[in-house]
């Protein structure tokens, strides 16, 4: 799922698209060991995310928030890989140094239905 991500730069929130992988009902997210976003979440892993939904009935999303810790585990790595194959557009092996990969250990998660007024917590 495309999300956007938000993390915290100079003290201002900074905002990106990123795709949001969802194996299992875990949520990663991978980027390369040089971006900017990667000395901001060293700094200050709080994050929130927001996934856009739209179906006949308008828009909705989905606001998750909570804290993302580095993934370690090569097995974990590469099943996430293996799950999620563009992955393999940037890095040729999750072995590669440059490769970081994030879960989220989600805190909050608010759901918007399409079409509804009122967010409510999801299940």
């Amino acid at each position: 799922h495309m999300a956007v991500l938000s993390t915290i730069k100079d003290k201002r929130p900074s905002l990106r698209p990123m795709t949001m992988i969802n194996q299992n009902g875990r949520l990663f997210f991978a980027t390369g060991s040089k971006d900017a976003k990667v000395a901001q979440i060293d700094t200050n892993p709080y994050v929130e995310c927001l996934v856009l939904q739209s179906n006949e009935h308008g828009n909705g999303y989905f606001r998750i928030a909570g804290k993302l810790h580095t993934v370690t585990d090569h097995t974990i790595k590469q099943a996430v890989a293996d799950y999620a194959p563009f992955i393999y557009q940037y890095w040729d092996d999750v072995a590669n140094e440059d490769f970081v990969l994030y879960e989220l250990d989600v805190e909050t998660c608010r759901y918007l239905k399409p079409g509804a007024n009122l967010e409510e917590e999801c299940r």
